[in-house]
């Protein structure tokens, strides 16, 4: 009896150790679901804070009283501020790691536990006879003798066991019927009679004189340990029904977390380009214009005041680039033949029906924006181009965009410029080139895109 009190008792205690984690893992999934944009932005906008702090500190310091200071600052501010974060948000991500809150343990549940213990058949028809002759059988040989202790526990099993088996067969075809209470009842008295059918089959079978007290402590015994494994096959149940949503819950969660470290990192990348790109373009413009300035002697209060509008105006862009904003193709060309007005006359042609593809698809936007922005800054600020010209095509009967740029700056060696803009096309372009033809600087890529022309195709390429 103590060793089965015991095995109970450990099940109840693996139960209730279950529940605790179940319930903390309930929390944690919770806890991330509500919290994990809040605090991705948090910290993408820590981010945007620090730098636009320091950038907006950096730009207030621009005096025409001392132009060339100014030119250095925003030289300064391009390469020593703007583009290592760029570099540092576009390469190395801190993952997340919430904190959750503590929980509360909570106990074993009991009316599940009972609703088990007493539905369908509940009585164990092995372990019942075998354990309560194994509980017997010693007292039995040392009372009478081992030939009529053996015979007597063998008879009690045997009785037990056809008591069990029919008591089985009654309560399950009550146990729609009956109330959690009724069935702990019908339980209880099936266990007693089965008691006193072994004791009867005994004294029948001549074995043992039963008396009224051996009567009623083997009814005593079999009620306990009909209880007991009743109470452990239904706790062993709800621990297995426990461990599977346990599983269940640690994948969400697991899934939860990942998901938010690949929203962050997304995120950080789109930081990283928006600082790459155009806020970067903008204090590299005002810094060339400033000193084109100095150079002819004719810097004035209104140019100064005018860059530094222009670089906080491009700080604005910042608190958006992270977010999961529709791409605005002609929006963000403006944007960039505005950067470099008066330092390069930059021309797009693209036909309306390949905008509008494009723009249907969102992230060959962001490419080709991210990469008319990037070849655009390096072609003025590295090969000193003037003139920039920027043409897109669709092939008919491909998902594929081309971009060509052509400029008239000195030509780049693509080994000595291996930063993030190189790296973005690398990793967005099917294939690119650059070359050099009269004087003609040549970037070409082509682009993959989830929307085919609107004439020449009317099924997917069986080949594709």
């Amino acid at each position: 009896v103590l060793v089965i009190a015991a095995v109970a008792a450990d099940a109840f205690a693996q139960h209730r150790h279950q529940q605790e984690v179940l319930s903390e893992d309930r929390m944690r999934l919770e806890h991330v679901s509500a919290t994990v944009s809040q605090a991705i932005a948090e910290r993408q906008q820590v981010t945007v804070t620090r730098i636009s702090g320091q950038l907006t500190e950096a730009v207030s310091e621009l005096t025409v009283d001392s132009p060339h200071e100014a030119v250095e600052t925003l030289r300064w501010a391009a390469q020593d501020l703007v583009r290592p974060l760029s570099h540092d948000l576009a390469t190395n991500s801190v993952p997340f790691s919430p904190t959750f809150p503590s929980t509360t343990p909570t106990g074993l549940n009991w009316p599940s536990v009972l609703r088990d213990a007493t539905t369908g058949r509940p009585i164990p028809v092995i372990a019942l006879p075998l354990i309560s002759a194994a509980l017997t059988v010693v007292y039995r040989i040392v009372k009478y003798d081992v030939t009529v202790g053996l015979l007597a526990s063998a008879a009690d099993a045997v009785a037990i066991w056809l008591g069990a088996v029919v008591a089985n067969r009654i309560l399950s075809a009550v146990d729609a019927r009956l109330s959690p209470l009724a069935r702990a009842v019908a339980l209880t008295l099936a266990l007693g009679v089965i008691g006193v059918i072994g004791v009867l089959t005994q004294r029948m079978l001549g074995l043992v004189q039963g008396t009224v007290g051996t009567l009623l402590l083997n009814v005593v015994i079999t009620i306990f340990i009909g209880w007991a494994l009743a109470l452990l096959r239904a706790t062993q149940y709800q621990l297995d029904v426990t461990e599977v949503e346990l599983r269940k819950l640690r994948r969400e969660l697991d899934w939860a977390i990942a998901r938010a470290n690949q929203t962050q990192w997304q995120q950080q990348r789109a930081l990283a380009r928006a600082l790459h790109g155009p806020l970067q373009s903008a204090v590299n413009a005002a810094a060339l214009r400033i000193d084109a300035a100095v150079r002819t002697g004719s810097v004035t209060t209104e140019l100064v005041d005018s860059e530094r509008a222009s670089i906080i105006d491009a700080l604005g862009y910042l608190p958006t680039a992270a977010t999961d904003r529709i791409p605005d193709l002609e929006l963000d060309f403006r944007r960039i033949q505005g950067t470099w007005d008066g330092l390069c006359d930059i021309s797009i042609t693209m036909p309306d029906a390949v905008l509008a593809n494009i723009a249907a698809d969102p992230a060959c936007s962001s490419a080709v924006t991210d990469i008319v922005t990037e070849s655009c800054a390096n072609a003025i600020r590295h090969g000193h181009a003037t003139r920039i010209a920027v043409s897109i095509t669709q092939p008919e009967s491909q998902r594929l965009v081309t971009l060509v740029i052509d400029n008239d700056g000195t030509p780049l060696d693509p080994a000595s410029h291996t930063g993030l803009g190189m790296s973005l096309i690398n990793d967005v372009a099917l294939e690119w080139h650059l070359e050099t033809t009269s004087g003609i600087t040549r970037m070409s890529a082509i682009l993959p895109t989830a929307v085919g022309p609107t004439r020449g195709i009317d099924r997917e390429p069986d080949d594709a």
